[in-house]
């Protein structure tokens, strides 16, 4: 079960006194650095101005303040220096006016544009923050829940990373766990009525990446009759796979199923949630449904499953799924999630356009000798896919096979490679490369990843070609694959772009 709100009150005040630390020695570090011996003046400056009526500045307040906390015999603390005056809703004002100083160093050639965008990123989350209060100046009054505390850990630990602050990224990431993801358990029955198996695997994805740690098992065969028994331990979250063998319709045998398994919630007093096909069209299930089965059909949630918004599909189930460890396993055939599973020809292309989309992405790498700057149709260019996210501050790196003559797109491989080099994406050449791995990181532990034979090119994703690679989301898989993307990296004959790019000046200058 999740915390109770005076757990995550006392959780909150651990994870902003970890970030307040850390936060307050960049500000003491950096400004000494910058302004000597006037570092403390120049903090004071920014909180000048007096308050009403009186002759007392804000500096001057939060000193009398804090000597006044520590008159007290009970506090026990000293203030070292004036920097420890400073708690969380100064961070604000500090940041913007200093950030020159305070951010991690800006690359040489970076855009003014691009410095902008940053500085109100990092913003956005301390604005965020703020109003999760400064557990060194008062206790928090208000019941902070867990959807609260979620939020405002994401945002301490994006300003750490952003700042470069491995050490406190690290405890956040230790807090984050222990505060929120340990807390929150999440099972769903999966309830099959069909022998079809694309929208049942699609919807074993989207709950095994719905963001909650959730216990996923299928329930391979209803019980005679059609009907499932809840004695076997409490339900905590019944899912039905609504999909058909027949494109369009369901068959007679498909609707009986599902009527009788809605009969069944009705008698377990049970509101499924429903995944229904895009194949199918719920007005023509729902004309077929009639009595019980009818009823609880209006009553339940129900969403359209589709592989192109799988991530938008796991965020809504996220939301709609109680929380609550289940009591007991049910006496039922259960297979547990498959670790990963084929997608083939052009059914990558969406998948690879949303992980890069995705604003809550942290690392993306990509391993593609014959990469072209893909075209995902309504989607975009991958390589506006790709800059877009590196503006957003994730990481993204791309290995692939150095421009050759004999290549047939040796002109656009050229202008890809360029565009992404200026966008200060990370990039290898490596002449023997023929591995294809596709690797996503995202926030709270998320990972995709793909291994296989699809290239980055139109002629692999638009279908032209027969291809398949094996995706998968566990962290195991994901960091075997990983092992690739390293390989390819350290390779003694790969080089980054600015070395490649000298290496090829030196050998065209040689006399022939």
């Amino acid at each position: 079960m999740a915390g109770s709100n005076i757990d995550n009150e006392v959780n909150l005040k651990r994870v902003l006194r970890v970030f307040r630390n850390a936060i307050v020695g960049r500000i003491r570090e950096r400004l000494r650095a910058r302004f000597g011996a006037t570092a403390e003046a120049e903090v004071a400056a920014l909180f000048g101005k007096k308050e009403a009526g009186s002759d007392v500045t804000q500096w001057q307040r939060m000193k009398i303040n804090a000597d006044r906390a520590r008159a007290s015999p009970e506090v026990s603390t000293a203030v070292t220096d004036d920097f420890e005056l400073l708690g969380i809703s100064d961070f604000y004002n500090l940041f913007d006016k200093f950030f020159a100083d305070l951010g991690r160093p800006a690359p040489a050639a970076e855009e003014v544009a691009v410095f902008a965008d940053r500085k109100k990123g990092l913003l956005r989350c301390l604005q965020q923050i703020k109003v999760f209060r400064d557990p060194n100046a008062h206790d928090v009054s208000e019941p902070i829940d867990a959807d609260s505390l979620l939020l405002c850990v994401l945002n301490c630990k994006k300003v750490c990373l952003e700042l470069e602050l491995p050490e406190a990224h690290k405890a956040l990431e230790e807090l984050h766990r222990e505060t929120v993801i340990d807390l929150v358990s999440k099972h769903a029955t999966l309830i099959r009525i069909s022998d079809e198996t694309e929208a049942l695997d699609l919807a074993k994805r989207c709950l095994a990446i719905s963001g909650a740690s959730v216990d996923c098992g299928i329930v391979s065969d209803l019980l005679p009759g059609g009907q499932f028994d809840a004695t076997g331990g409490e339900i905590q979250n019944c899912v039905i796979v609504v999909a058909s063998t027949s494109p369009g319709s369901m068959s007679e045998g498909e609707l009986t199923a599902l009527s009788s398994s809605l009969v069944a919630c009705e008698r377990n007093a049970i509101v499924p949630l429903l995944l229904i096909s895009h194949r199918l069209e719920e007005s023509r299930i729902e004309a077929s449904l009639q009595g019980d089965a009818l009823r609880v059909f209006g009553r339940s949630d129900r969403v359209a499953v589709l592989a192109t918004f799988e991530d938008a599909i796991a965020a809504k189930l996220n939301r709609l799924l109680r929380p609550g460890a289940r009591r007991h396993r049910r006496a039922a055939a259960v297979s547990a999630v498959v670790a990963a599973h084929a997608v083939h020809d052009d059914k990558l292309g969406p998948m690879l356009f949303g992980q890069m989309r995705d604003p809550q992405l942290k690392v993306a790498r990509i391993v593609a000798p014959f990469a072209t700057d893909l075209d995902g149709g309504a989607l975009g260019l991958i390589s506006t896919a790709m800059i877009d996210a590196k503006k957003r501050g994730c990481r993204v790196c791309l290995i692939t096979r150095p421009p050759a003559a004999g290549d047939a797109d040796v002109t656009s491989k050229k202008r890809l490679l360029q565009l992404l080099h200026d966008e200060q994406i990370e990039l290898y050449l490596n002449p023997k490369l023929h591995a294809k791995v596709y690797l996503f990181e995202r926030e709270a532990e998320r990972k995709f990843w793909a291994v296989g034979s699809h290239n980055m090119t139109n002629f692999a994703h638009a279908g032209q070609s027969l291809e398949t690679s094996m995706v998968g989301y566990r962290k195991q898989e994901f960091e075997e694959a990983q092992t690739s993307f390293e390989k390819a990296r350290r390779h003694a004959d790969t080089l980054n772009f600015d070395a490649w790019t000298t290496k090829r000046l030196n050998a065209d200058s040689l006399p022939s």
